[in-house]
């Protein structure tokens, strides 16, 4: 593709791009320095007026080849540049930290369930295990509402201690997920008082409203 040719011949461009700042749309002229490609996406590592930043490919409008040439700088390494740029964008991103308990399984499973980037952050906090194995530790999170459906999705094995305001609406969707589920007069359907999941329900009501 053209893209992929103005890089491999240090071609310099003139692109469109659409943004999230405003205005959305704005014209670039770049020295493409290389292509990354990350879970799928690719990637655009350039240098606009001197600075390198990264640009999404797929939000790259249009796109001209110029005639004029670049250099890339000597010593410039993409992927140690690539690496700076992700751990540099998570700080931006994950701005919520969260206290945890975890069950041993869990926290050894953690890496099939969680990204890379919180699994080191969960594994570096974590503390000693109590007398049942589970360990208190920190996990960062990028807002209240995007955590929630994770850290539901890694079941009972896993308690939030704080920030009060997540535990709470933890607490809130799991009692309302099971109000979902519970039979309401249809046949066949058992009288559910006293049953296991209405005491979870009820479980989960009270840990919303109670403190850690």
């Amino acid at each position: 593709m053209a893209l992929a040719e103005a890089v491999w011949n240090q071609r310099r461009i003139r692109v469109r791009y659409r943004r999230w700042a405003e205005p959305q749309e704005v014209e670039r002229e770049l020295d493409p320095y290389g292509l990354v490609l990350k879970a799928g996406v690719w990637y655009l590592v350039a240098a606009v007026d001197g600075t390198v930043r990264t640009y999404r490919v797929s939000s790259i409008l249009c796109l001209e080849v110029r005639d004029d040439g670049f250099e890339r700088p000597d010593g410039f390494d993409l992927m140690a540049h690539w690496q700076d740029y992700l751990a540099a964008y998570d700080a931006r991103r994950l701005r919520l930290q969260a206290s945890v308990r975890i069950a041993p399984a869990l926290f050894a499973a953690l890496p099939d369930h969680l990204d890379a980037v919180l699994v080191r952050a969960v594994e570096a906090s974590a503390g000693p295990p109590d007398g049942e194995g589970w360990v208190l530790a920190t996990v960062p999170l990028e807002s209240i509402d995007l955590a929630v459906p994770t850290l539901l999705s890694l079941g009972p094995d896993i308690e939030v201690l704080a920030p009060e305001e997540l535990r709470r609406k933890v607490a809130e969707t799991a009692a309302a997920v099971l109000d979902r589920y519970r039979p309401t007069g249809r046949a066949g359907a058992g009288d559910l008082s006293s049953s296991p999941a209405d005491t979870v329900a009820g479980r989960a009501r009270a840990a919303s409203t109670a403190k850690p």
